[in-house]
C-alpha cells in the first residue's frame, strides 16, 4: 500500500500543474523509483531475517511477509502504472468529447513545509548520518532485550470470565485446557512421539493409541504379572460370610472407589473427555442431575 501511495502521489502531483501524461510518469518514477525500490527490498530482506527465529510461526511469517512485499512490489511497478495511465487517458478522451464539461481540479499534495525540513536534513548529511547511526546503535542494543510471550492467553482482553475461569484452573488443578493433536503413521512412531513429548516441561498429560497397544517387548513383561495375578484369583477362598470388620472393610473400599470415580469424573469433564465423563456418569450418577442412578450408591 505505501508503495503505491507514493507512486499516485508524485503522479497526481505532476498532473495537478498541467504536465502531460508522459512527463508524469517519467518523472514519478525518476523521483519515487529508486527509494521505493530500495525500501521493498530492505523490507523484505527485514522480513526474511525473521526465518532464522526460533519460533515456526514467527518464520512462517518472515517467510510469508517477504514473498507478499515482493509481489507487491513487482505489481507496483508494472501494473500500477499502467493503470494510472489509462484512467488519465479515459478522462482526457471524456473532457475531448464534452461528457465531462469541468476539467478535475487536482488538490495539492506537495507538502512544501515537509520538503524545507527534508532540504534542511540534505544540507547537513554528516550530522544526520551521525544521529541515524547513533539512534540504529541504540535500537541494536535494546533489541537484544526482546524476548517471546509464549503465552497467547496474555494478547486476550483482561477481564474475561473464560480466561478467568482458564487461570483458576491452572492453580487449583495445575491443568491446562490447552491441547493439541498429532498424527502418526504408526503406532511405534506414536510411542516414540510420546516418549518425547512426556519430556517436555511445558506438557502435563500425554495419551496416545500406544497405551492400548503396548509393545510385544512390554507385553512379555507384563505376562509373568498377570499370570501371577490370574493364579491369586483362581486360588483365592470365597466366603460366604464376612466378619462385621471384613464387611465394614468392604463399604469403606466401595466408599473410595465410589470417590476416586467421582474425581477420574470432575477430571474428564475439565479435560473434555466426554466418553470417559459419560461412562462415570452411568456408575456414580451425574452431578447435575440428582435423579441420575449412582450404581456404587444402591449397592452399598
Amino acid at each position: 500500500i505505501d508503495f503505491s501511495i507514493h507512486i499516485i502521489a508524485i503522479f497526481s502531483e505532476s498532473r495537478s500543474v498541467g504536465k502531460p501524461i508522459d512527463i508524469a510518469i517519467e518523472e514519478t518514477f525518476l523521483k519515487s523509483g529508486k527509494g521505493i525500490l530500495t525500501g521493498g527490498l530492505t523490507t523484505c530482506a527485514a522480513f526474511f531475517a525473521l526465518i532464522i527465529s526460533s519460533s515456526r510461526g514467527m518464520r512462517e511469517v518472515g517467510l510469508v511477509s517477504s514473498s507478499g512485499l515482493l509481489a507487491i512490489l513487482i505489481v507496483t511497478f508494472l501494473f500500477l502504472p499502467s493503470l494510472l495511465v489509462l484512467r488519465e487517458r479515459r478522462l482526457e478522451k471524456k473532457i475531448a468529447k464534452s461528457k465531462i464539461k469541468t476539467k478535475p481540479v487536482f488538490k495539492d499534495i506537495s507538502f512544501k513545509s515537509f520538503g524545507a525540513r527534508s532540504k534542511w536534513l540534505s544540507q547537513r548529511h554528516t550530522t544526520t548520518i551521525i544521529c541515524a547511526v547513533v539512534v540504529t546503535i541504540l535500537l541494536l542494543i535494546s533489541a537484544f532485550g526482546i524476548s517471546f510471550d509464549h503465552n497467547y492467553m496474555n494478547m486476550e482482553p483482561k477481564g474475561l470470565t473464560s480466561i478467568t475461569l482458564q487461570d483458576t484452573i491452572l492453580d487449583k488443578f495445575d491443568l491446562s485446557m490447552d491441547y493439541a493433536l498429532i498424527l502418526i503413521d504408526s503406532v511405534e512412531e506414536s510411542r516414540e512421539m510420546a516418549d518425547k513429548t512426556k519430556n517436555i516441561k511445558s506438557v502435563a498429560i500425554v495419551d496416545d493409541i500406544s497405551m492400548y497397544l503396548p509393545s510385544l517387548e512390554e507385553q512379555q513383561k507384563r505376562i509373568p504379572i498377570i499370570q501371577e495375578i490370574n493364579q491369586s484369583i483362581s486360588t483365592a477362598i470365597l466366603k460366604d460370610k464376612l466378619t462385621k470388620a471384613e464387611f465394614d472393610q468392604l463399604l469403606l473400599e466401595l466408599k473410595r472407589l465410589e470417590m476416586n470415580i467421582m474425581e477420574i469424573q470432575d477430571m474428564a469433564y475439565i479435560g473434555g473427555q466426554d466418553k470417559v465423563d459419560s461412562k462415570c456418569s452411568e456408575i456414580v450418577g451425574d452431578p447435575d442431575n440428582p435423579q441420575s442412578k449412582n450404581i456404587i450408591n444402591e449397592f452399598i
